[in-house]
Formats: C-alpha cells, sequence, structure tokens
C-alpha cells in the first residue's frame, strides 16, 4: 500500500477547493446560476452574521476542502490500479466527490441551510445542479493532481 502523501493530498485538496469557489462566481456571473458563494454558506452553518465573517467561511471551506483531499488519500487512492495515470485519478476523484455531493451537499448542507435535501425548498434545481458541476471539478482536480506514485 502506497505512503500518505499528506503535502501532496493537502494542496490537491486546497487547489480544488480554490477552483471549485472560484468556480462559483463563473457560473453566476457568465452562466446566470443563482449564488453559490462558499464563503457565505460557511457563515450559515457557522452562524456568524457579522461583517467579515465571509473570510472565515471561505477558509473554513478550503480547509474542508483539504481535510476531505486526506480522506480520499487514505480511503480512495490506495484501492488505485498500482499504473494509475492522471485520467484514472481524475476519475476516481470524480466519482469520489460525485458521493460527497450527494451526501454532504445535497443531504447535510443543504438542509442545514434550511433549503432541504436537493435544495427543494429553494424553488430551483439549478443550485443543486451547479453544485453537482463544481463538485465534478473538484474530484477531477483532486484525482488528477494526487498521484504521488508519479512525482
Amino acid at each position: 500500500m502506497p505512503a500518505l502523501d499528506v503535502g501532496w493530498a493537502s494542496l490537491a485538496g486546497f487547489a480544488a477547493g480554490y477552483v471549485m469557489a472560484l468556480g462559483a462566481y463563473w457560473l453566476e456571473g457568465i452562466v446566470g446560476i443563482p449564488r453559490l458563494d462558499f464563503g457565505h454558506t460557511g457563515i450559515k452553518y457557522l452562524g456568524g452574521e457579522k461583517p467579515g465573517f465571509w473570510i472565515v467561511g471561505i477558509v473554513f471551506h478550503l480547509v474542508d476542502s483539504v481535510l476531505l483531499a486526506l480522506l480520499y488519500a487514505v480511503a480512495v487512492y490506495p484501492k488505485l490500479p498500482m499504473q494509475a495515470d492522471v485520467i484514472v485519478g481524475a476519475i476516481a476523484g470524480i466519482a469520489y466527490a460525485i458521493v460527497l455531493w450527494f451526501v454532504l451537499a445535497m443531504l447535510i448542507v443543504m438542509t442545514l441551510m434550511g433549503s432541504g435535501p436537493f435544495g427543494v425548498r429553494s424553488g430551483s434545481w439549478k443550485p443543486a445542479i451547479a453544485s453537482l458541476v463544481l463538485h465534478v471539478v473538484y474530484g477531477a482536480i483532486l484525482g488528477g493532481v494526487y498521484i504521488p506514485r508519479l512525482g
């Protein structure tokens, strides 16, 4: 079994979470999807509706991204074939991220934010689909970057 590369997994998770947050702003500005602001989401589930608390929310999003990357590195990556390359890693990362989207984002976070599972109380399916797209991007980056056997 390959050794866990904490630094590389952390970097992969941070990069994937950062691109995911940027992608949310892009979806709002370019495609017109309702706002998916991970900093604001962090404010909501941390209970800090205070000025300047957005930074706390975005930091928590990035910390969560790193912690979930470490979980990927421990639970998913070792099960990949030894000859796994960037494509295989990206596919595994996408599968992992879809599970995260389903369980964490749709069932837990959306419910905690008052939108109900899959955001049914929001009146639109667009945030759930946008969240899925962003999680797929997260997973592709995470799985594509965390390939320590190649380094």
